[in-house]
């Protein structure tokens, strides 16, 4: 078993004392004990969720050593683990002895102890207790800009943090619930803390291929899997039991990831948000309105209708983790951009809902990218739309009625005009080319009228 040393560190560690006398060290009885020792403690802990044997790790990859240094190595990572383990259920022992302090607000973390960051900060950096490793990110999802860069994970990475999060256990543990959770990430200690644990949710939870570390607080990759989950729920309750097809969970899935990094997929939420869902009971099937409908984006009150429902989800998850202003209506600002485009066409209202939601996606990559990016604020893209889409939009509208309505008039006064000559006894052929030339040259204009001003057009 490797020495006398080695079985009294093993002792020690499972918490036991050997007595020489009794069982010499190196005899078969004290190799017997030992290896009982060691297995007591990969079962506590496996139970106390402070290790788990990791199959990728170099370490860890062949079923048994296959040299005394490798069975060293890995012994050495089970012995700090146990300190790391046996360091936390002092602390909180010696917590629960002492006299309660003046409560603090419920979401404030405590400091962790010293002890405990010490044993973090020389585990092994492939991943340490407390920690879940982060897949890489794949193709789709750099390309879509839905992850955080290394300098925004880095806090996340902290000894002082990884100590702090394995002590105040999990959200289930703590009988937390996820709009509490959310918002403890926004209040976390440390600088830049708060940033990175939000902009972490708010990704595609993977990481960079340059991220050497590529591993996260257990506790913000359950904040990001529960927000996904909130999501994913209205957003099924909205489309129907009935209708949640394959195909229907799949779109159903793809746009709730994106919304929960920033990006509202307005087509997709109108379909499956903005339509009428089936009726609950069965007995009415047979009749073409139980079937329910699919939203439709030519549509304005199903646009509205989907938009209300996906704000909804967003004051769920992104409020609470991002202290977004909801505005005096808690809708955004939505209804007041309706209101502004009550006399735009279906068309233009989807232009500027797209270019507010391109607004906030922008933002929400921001946000990933650096620390020192502002946080993302969904009101302040639908007021943006408003002044560099919806307004432009709206004079483009009415300058195109405006010249639609001049030619029409213009046209009337010169066909009055080529009917007089034809009665005075017929137009010349000069004449009805002019004619024609100008109807020609006010089709043009009418069909050129674009970005609020009109197409040059003169009657000679």
């Amino acid at each position: 078993m490797g020495g006398d040393v080695v079985q009294k560190f093993v002792a020690k560690a499972a918490g036991v004392e050997i007595f020489e006398a009794l069982t010499p060290l190196g005899q078969p009885a004290a190799v017997k004990s030992t290896l009982r020792d060691l297995l007591d403690i990969t079962a506590a802990l496996q139970a106390s969720r402070a290790w788990t044997r990791d199959p990728s790790d170099a370490t860890w990859a062949d079923e048994r050593p296959n040299s005394w240094e490798l069975a060293k190595e890995r012994l050495a990572q089970l012995l700090r683990a146990t300190q790391v383990m046996h360091a936390s259920e002092k602390s909180a022992a010696a917590r629960a002895a002492a006299a309660p302090p003046p409560p603090p607000p419920h979401f404030a973390a405590q400091p962790p102890p010293a002890a405990l960051i010490t044993a973090l900060t020389n585990a092994s950096k492939a991943i340490r207790p407390g920690e879940a490793k982060l897949e890489k990110a794949t193709a789709a999802q750099k390309a879509n800009q839905v992850v955080c860069s290394s300098q925004v994970l880095l806090p996340l990475q902290y000894d002082a943090l990884v100590a702090g999060e394995l002590l105040i256990g999990s959200a289930a543990a703590r009988g937390v619930a996820m709009e509490e959770e959310l918002l403890r990430m926004r209040a976390l200690p440390g600088s830049g803390t708060p940033h990175a644990a939000t902009a972490f949710v708010l990704s595609a939870g993977t990481r960079l291929e340059g991220d050497a570390q590529g591993a996260v607080p257990v506790n913000m990759v359950q904040a990001r899997k529960d927000a996904l989950g909130c999501l994913v729920s209205k957003a099924k309750e909205a489309v129907g039991r009935r209708r949640l097809t394959k195909d229907v969970r799949a779109k159903v899935d793809a746009m709730c990831e994106a919304l929960l990094a920033g990006t509202i997929d307005l087509d997709a939420a109108v379909e499956l948000l903005g339509g009428v869902a089936p009726a609950d009971h069965t007995q009415l099937f047979g009749y073409a309105e139980a079937d329910g409908t699919w939203g439709k984006i030519s549509n304005r009150e199903e646009i509205k209708k989907a938009l209300a429902l996906v704000l909804t989800m967003a004051r769920a998850v992104h409020v609470p983790l991002l202290g977004m202003d909801t505005g005096a209506d808690g809708d955004f600002g939505l209804e007041q951009l309706f209101v502004k485009a009550r006399l735009a066409t279906v068309d233009r209202l989807a232009t500027t809902l797209r270019e507010a939601f391109a607004l906030f996606t922008a933002q929400c990559e921001e946000y990933r990218e650096s620390l020192s990016a502002a946080t993302p604020c969904l009101r302040s893209a639908l007021a943006g739309a408003i002044v560099t889409a919806l307004e432009p939009l709206a004079r483009e509208q009415q300058v195109r009625r405006a010249a639609e309505l001049a030619a029409k008039e213009v046209a009337s006064q010169i066909a009055k005009d080529a009917a007089a000559k034809s009665t005075a006894g017929g137009a010349s052929a000069a004449e009805v080319t002019k004619l024609r030339l100008e109807l020609a040259q006010l089709k043009r204009a009418c069909e050129q009228t674009d970005a609020g001003e009109l197409a040059p057009y003169v009657i000679t």
